[in-house]
């Protein structure tokens, strides 16, 4: 299915994003406009593409996963705390 390119200006974005958005959820290209000007053009994404996202998961269990070796800070603050009565 082949649509005409839609126009938008920024404040129709700013103000009416939800139906610009179901404009391109139905397939259709919107340029975005300032003061009549084409400034950019959101188009839909290809069923194919995919977007790349980070394993923010697989970074914590990597980062945290290593148990504290020595003394914990609470034990450290309480040890400097003892020495000060």
């Amino acid at each position: 299915m082949m649509f005409h390119m839609k126009t938008a200006s920024i404040r129709d974005v700013q103000h009416n994003l939800a139906k610009i958005l179901l404009w391109i959820g139905a397939g259709e290209s919107v340029t975005i406009t300032k003061r009549n000007k084409p400034m950019a053009e959101i188009r839909p994404l290809s069923k194919k593409q995919k977007i790349e996202r980070p394993d923010f998961q697989k970074q914590l269990r990597d980062t945290f996963a290593r148990p504290i070796q020595g003394i914990s800070n609470a034990e450290l603050i309480s040890e400097m705390r003892e020495d000060r009565f």
